[in-house]
């Protein structure tokens, strides 16, 4: 496993942001610190309904407006071959720790500028069944 979010006892801490996430705003990840455990079934179908119109669950771009979130956990941000970021994610500098993508999807414009449209989920625990099936991928 790649990261925390899943509810699994053999879970591997997830990671920390890189050194530049404090001049990014971006709070630092201690590696302890991880998502909260989610359901990634829950998860698949809030994917689903909410993130499939714009994103993949492949690596690759898939045509799609939003790059693909095959393997995003554990994954450099802003480095997908194939898609054009937005230049604050093109300078990014920090890993997508379940961690860092639970806080991103609380409210992604606060965390990065982007071009995504989502606000974000209003319910914790829908966000971390996003996460948990994220880090299934």
């Amino acid at each position: 496993p790649r990261c925390t979010a899943r509810a699994s006892p053999h879970a591997c801490p997830s990671g920390a942001p890189l050194a530049d996430s404090a001049a990014m705003g971006k709070k630092e990840y201690p590696p302890w610190e991880s998502a909260p455990a989610g359901s990634a079934a829950a998860g698949e179908k809030l994917f689903k309904g909410k993130c499939a119109a714009c994103h993949t669950t492949l690596e690759a771009q898939g045509g799609k407006s939003g790059p693909g979130l095959g393997g995003i956990i554990g994954a450099d941000a802003g480095k997908r071959a194939g898609f054009k970021y937005t230049p604050a994610f093109t300078a990014a500098s920090f890993t997508w720790t379940d961690k860092a993508m639970y806080e991103y999807l609380k409210n992604p414009k606060t965390y990065i500028k982007t071009n995504m449209a989502f606000p974000g989920f209003k319910k914790p625990e829908d966000n971390a069944n996003v996460v948990a099936y994220l880090c299934s991928l």
